[in-house]
């Protein structure tokens, strides 16, 4: 037993025999000829608004003037804290290259033996 996903809408055609649907959700216009998507006939693309177009140098200075504005917003560190950060950075590395070196040395020991 197969179901028939066609339906029968209760509106009377032109020939008074009752105007079949098919698909859920869609408006369609009616069954005779072609079918027609009555969403597709009522549609039409928006346009995009048009931007006022802007000159190189106008549109560079903006930015630039963008860009100074952002600027002024950030936390700008001091001596002490720039001294600091740098030593985390450099005891880091120093720490990371160490590692690396034993590795390497324990890694080459090994390859030798066995080689």
């Amino acid at each position: 037993m197969a179901l028939d996903t066609k339906r029968e809408d209760k509106r009377a055609g032109k020939n008074g025999k009752p105007v079949k649907s098919e698909g859920k959700g869609k408006k369609l216009v009616k069954k005779e000829g072609s079918v027609k998507d009555a969403r597709k006939d009522t549609k039409k693309p928006v346009p995009a608004p048009k931007k006022p177009r802007v000159g190189f140098i106008a549109g560079t200075r903006k930015f630039l003037e963008g860009v100074l504005y952002e600027l002024k917003k950030v936390h700008w560190p001091g001596r002490r804290d720039v001294v600091i950060y740098t030593g985390v950075v450099l005891v880091a590395v120093i720490l990371v290259g160490a590692v690396l070196w034993i590795f390497d040395l324990i890694l080459s020991q090994i390859l030798i033996r066995i080689l």
